[in-house]
């Protein structure tokens, strides 16, 4: 990586910390306010820029090494078709509760699952 990209990259975290925290609403009280106030506090602090980093930089990071890397970034959301096949839903749906529920403690694979959506897709054709 050179040093032009990391200096994007340190830019763009410093910003997204800095918002977090200038954008942060004040806590209502919760119970651990009590029992762990500064620990609690710190904490809570941390999760939510945690999960603000999610959406406020690593997604557009990765959006902008993509384009210097020469994908192409699709800038509107890729909806379900209308009319969705049904054959397709009802194996979505069957792989969504197997991954979710992992019977007989069997990972199924993304390779699983695409070669199953494919087969139902093509029973539709």
């Amino acid at each position: 990586m050179d040093d032009s990209t990391k200096t994007i990259i340190k830019e763009n975290l410093k910003k997204s910390i800095s918002n977090f925290f200038r954008k942060r609403k004040k806590q209502n009280y919760q119970v651990l306010d009590d029992i762990f106030p500064k620990e609690r506090r710190i904490r809570s602090l941390i999760g939510g820029l945690e999960t603000s980093l999610g959406v406020t930089f690593w997604e557009p990071l990765s959006k902008t090494l993509a384009e210097i890397n020469g994908f192409e970034i699709i800038k509107d959301k890729i909806l379900i078709p209308t009319p969705f096949p049904s054959t397709l839903q009802r194996e979505l749906d069957r792989l969504v509760s197997e991954r979710e529920n992992k019977p007989n403690n069997r990972r199924i694979s993304t390779e699983e699952c695409i070669e199953r959506l494919r087969n139902a897709a093509l029973e539709d054709v």
